[in-house]
């Protein structure tokens, strides 16, 4: 097996899929509304026009999007979804537009309310997906000065880095272990993606400057666990998938997972 060939087709084949529907479903609110989407967008790309206009679109074309997402077979509940982790993001990332995304969540039923406690913790009243804490993970490490540099060293590139942070924890907290799994982003796509889980089952992805606890974050992301390790863990299997990174450039969690994820298709 050539476990880099292996990860960039299944990824090409994914970001294939995405861009299909959002482009099925662009063209298809395009139809059915009086208004030029690209030109609003200013972009012939159907991506770009789906992230800038998303929640303008379910404010002002509810019904026009949601007949677009049954048209092309994504589930609403899965954008529900994503909304709700874009507030989440909009709190732990300090984005602009966290008011905008309240508001229009809030008038459409899918929460009730968010809440922020003394101890820096929030909760999200949904209707469809009970009660979502959360809390920045920059307030659990205020006294791990390393880590805290680590993170700042990376700057914005941190988005894109959550193998690498998620292998510095392991190595640096003993309890901590390491999730790889396939999760779910934008309309309906899967990605990579590596986060930690602390000795009381909370996630930390540091990625998102997020801690929130296992059962709530998987649900939101739909995670699909390709592995789960701490270090010593990873030390004990590192050998078996090494020899298959024919490009010798990948991330040691995510060769690890890939070589899992390999092995469970071949059966």
């Amino acid at each position: 097996m050539n476990l880099s060939e292996y990860c960039d087709n299944k990824e090409t084949l994914w970001n294939k899929i995405e861009r299909n529907k959002v482009k099925k479903l662009i063209e298809y609110i395009n139809e059915n509304i009086d208004e030029d989407l690209y030109k609003i967008a200013n972009t012939n790309d159907s991506m770009e026009v789906f992230n800038k206009l998303k929640l303008w679109l379910f404010n002002f074309y509810k019904e026009q999007l949601l007949n677009g997402l049954k048209y092309v077979g994504v589930d609403y509940e899965r954008f529900k979804k994503g909304l709700i982790y874009s507030l989440i993001l909009g709190v732990t990332r300090n984005r602009d537009n966290n008011n905008l995304i309240y508001n229009i969540l809030k008038s459409s039923n899918i929460i009730e309310d968010i809440k922020v406690y003394d101890d820096e913790t929030y909760e999200i009243i949904t209707n469809d997906f009970g009660n979502i804490q959360f809390m920045k993970a920059e307030a659990n490490f205020v006294y791990d000065k390393e880590t805290l540099d680590f993170v700042s060293k990376l700057g914005d590139n941190i988005k894109d880095a959550c193998h690498e942070v998620s292998f510095y924890l392991i190595q640096r907290y003993e309890m901590f272990k390491a999730v790889t799994s396939i999760c779910k982003r934008g309309l309906d796509n899967n990605y990579y993606h590596s986060f930690v889980l602390d000795d009381e089952n909370n996630v930390i992805d540091l990625t998102a400057n997020l801690i929130m606890p296992k059962e709530q974050y998987y649900k939101l992301q739909e995670v699909n666990e390709l592995n789960c390790i701490n270090y010593n863990e990873y030390l004990e299997e590192k050998d078996k998938s090494i020899k298959f990174d024919e490009s010798k450039t990948l991330y040691p969690l995510l060769r690890n997972a890939l070589y899992n994820q390999y092995l469970s298709e071949d059966k």
